[in-house]
């Protein structure tokens, strides 16, 4: 009762109401800015996880490409898309997407033909082989097609 007495026995001013407004906005700041410094952080944490995310996926696609020799189809779409080199005559590059693109044809066939090849050590040295063979292929269209490009000849 006595603090409702003393609300009554102050008068309506335009300086009270303005007294008062500053002190709700002083009052209310400590809840803005900790939510303005969060959300900043936020954002800085989110660019360092997306960063890092894009280079673990960069490691481990070029792991699986350069050093495991994966030849499976999720690897196949991504040199598709990406430029990625296998190889390099003269000045050219082979790309990686063209090399597969052999290999996996040549496999293609064989598997339809006989079904589908077991891990036994004789045809790890078959696959081996249309590895190279693969590899020779696509190094060679890719210097006949530099060479073209050279000399201005144009395959349509």
């Amino acid at each position: 009762m006595l603090g409702r007495k003393k609300v009554l026995d102050q008068q309506i001013t335009t300086e009270n109401i303005h007294k008062h407004r500053k002190a709700i906005l002083r009052n209310g700041r400590k809840f803005k800015f900790p939510v303005q410094y969060l959300q900043h952080r936020v954002i800085i944490n989110t660019i360092i996880i997306g960063f890092l995310a894009i280079l673990i996926v960069a490691g481990v696609g070029g792991w699986q490409l350069y050093f495991m020799k994966n030849t499976g189809d999720v690897l196949y779409g991504i040199t598709r898309v990406l430029p990625l080199s296998v190889a390099k005559i003269d000045k050219w590059s082979v790309k990686y997407s063209d090399y597969l693109m052999l290999y996996r044809s040549s496999i293609a066939v064989i598997e339809r033909q006989e079904g589908k090849l077991q891990e036994t050590a004789e045809n790890a040295e078959r696959l081996k082989m249309y590895k190279r063979l693969a590899l020779d292929t696509a190094e060679e269209n890719a210097l006949t097609m530099g060479l073209a490009k050279d000399m201005g000849v144009s395959v349509a």
